[in-house]
């Protein structure tokens, strides 16, 4: 009876241990349920002492306890330089991500978000169940990592209702960003939701821009193929606050960006002068044209950006290039960017479906060519869109124009700046799998509005598949590594140590 009694207790006793170890470590913020767990531990081991201390003399005295001894000494140490090593590695943080797609990395544009904190630090709260912390955290921990002004922490919605109450939050895993003052609330949903909080946070004001329409331009409600939804969704996603306007008013004041994407139709003398107005004070604009087979109506808008040194070409760019990477000769595909603030360290490859081209008359804006096409032969400008439908197109010196040829251009004249595409297609629904053309536009974007961070972000797909571990996969790891492991082994020890001094 007394050696189960004996055993019961060394195995009560080995189960609080763990237990408690464990609670220090995956749940250390119930600190008085832990305190408690804790003096319950070491009260058994009292009374295991007290209960075999005849058996402890006898143990102490032995050759084996001297040797044992001397190996802890070491044990300790090692663990003694181990402790002051990971300490070192807690006060200079360090992490390296060797996944292929950097999935535990931040990216390029939330790094360049994080750059922007003053000195002021950041204070990011989470609000979720316990249970659901660690897939957040894993998230808002690589925030903190990258800048050590951002403060983190977490609450449990079911324990903390006072707090929920007060912040108002209404959903799990929402996070209360405070920064100078201002708090702001939103539904982590990925890295792109957070960053574009924090962009929201560091801005001083919404950026508001206007769309122009009234000539047939591209319809940001329209779902089908050609239509523009998606871009819609991606800036109002990116923090954009969007309105419509009739060129034949004034700009209003509040104006950030005015945006022509796509016009069809001409355009009033009246609209231009209006336009003009805008920007002679300082105003920024976005134009984007696509090639007419039949009519060029909007020669009026094109004249006037030629008087200010930009002028877009009714004709069609043919790259033979783009056949060799999948596409078509019609769909020009970019891999290479020059170094400007747009498209600084700007990486991925972007597609321009159906572009004309511009050219650089004298004018009074400075121009810089951003996107231009492959050299010629490779590329060429087809001015003769009969050939282009008969199928046999061919360059001619005498009407064609040879490559490079810009497809995305620049202008600064004072404060006024300006940014013009030669493509329309390429921000339809069509081609919303193409996530750099958009990343792109909102670069260009940014840019204008006087921001250098990006606001959406993509993610290169995975060649291989993740592994999904479910809720009983890891309660079996668990009572295996944690629990199981360790009592087998630490019984197979005492058994083995009885066994060697019975002898």
């Amino acid at each position: 009876m007394k050696k189960y009694i004996n055993f019961l207790l060394i195995f009560v006793l080995i189960s609080s241990f763990v237990i408690t170890l464990s609670m220090y470590v995956v749940a250390s913020e119930y600190t008085q349920f832990n305190t408690y767990l804790l003096v319950w531990t070491v009260f058994l081991f009292l009374v295991y002492l007290i209960f075999h201390r005849k058996w402890i003399k006898r143990v102490v005295a032995s050759h084996f306890f001297k040797k044992l001894m001397s190996n802890g000494l070491t044990l300790v140490l090692i663990f003694f330089i181990l402790g002051m090593v990971n300490f070192l590695v807690l006060k200079n943080d360090w992490t390296a991500d060797f996944t292929q797609t950097k999935l535990n990395t931040l990216s390029d544009q939330s790094k360049k978000v994080m750059k922007q904190l003053a000195s002021e630090p950041l204070s990011m709260t989470l609000f979720a169940k316990r249970e659901d912390w660690s897939r957040y955290l894993k998230l808002l921990n690589l925030y903190k990592y990258e800048n050590s002004k951002v403060e983190l922490d977490a609450v449990d919605v079911d324990l903390k209702p006072e707090l929920v109450k007060l912040y108002g939050v209404e959903q799990n895993g929402t996070l209360l960003v405070q920064y100078k003052g201002k708090e702001y609330l939103s539904v982590i949903k990925d890295e792109l939701s957070v960053t574009n909080l924090l962009i929201k946070v560091l801005r001083s004001k919404t950026p508001v821009l206007y769309f122009v329409h009234g000539h047939n331009e591209l319809d940001l409600a329209d779902k089908s193929l050609n239509g523009g939804s998606y871009l819609h969704s991606v800036l109002k996603g990116a923090n954009y606050e969007m309105r419509s306007h009739d060129l034949s008013y004034q700009v209003p004041a509040d104006a950030d960006v005015v945006l022509i994407i796509n016009p069809v139709n001409s355009f009033l003398d009246k609209e231009l002068k209006n336009l003009e107005k805008y920007l002679s004070k300082g105003g920024a604009a976005v134009v984007t044209f696509a090639p007419q087979f039949s009519q060029l109506l909007v020669s009026n808008l094109v004249e006037l950006l030629a008087q200010f040194g930009a002028k877009f070409v009714n004709g069609l760019v043919l790259d033979k290039l783009a056949a060799s990477q999948g596409g078509e000769a019609s769909i020009p595909i970019i891999n290479n960017y020059s170094e400007n603030p747009i498209t600084k360290n700007f990486k991925g490859r972007t597609v321009f479906p159906v572009s004309g081209f511009f050219t650089f008359p004298q004018g009074s804006y400075k121009w810089e060519k951003i996107i231009q096409t492959t050299h010629f032969p490779a590329s060429w400008g087809e001015t003769s869109f009969e050939e282009v439908k008969q199928g046999r197109a061919t360059y001619q010196s005498n009407r064609d124009f040879k490559g490079p040829l810009t497809l995305m251009t620049i202008g600064e004249y004072k404060q006024s700046k300006l940014v013009l595409w030669s493509s329309s297609a390429f921000l339809t629904n069509q081609f919303q799998g193409q996530a750099n053309n958009y990343n792109l536009f909102l670069n260009s974007l940014g840019w204008l509005v006087g921001e250098e961070n990006l606001s959406s972000i993509d993610r290169p797909e995975l060649s291989g598949e993740l592994v999904y571990i479910s809720d009983i996969h890891l309660s079996l790891i668990f009572y295996l590594v944690i629990l199981l492991f360790p009592f087998l082994f630490f019984g197979l020890s005492i058994y083995s140590y009885k066994r060697k001094m019975s002898r």
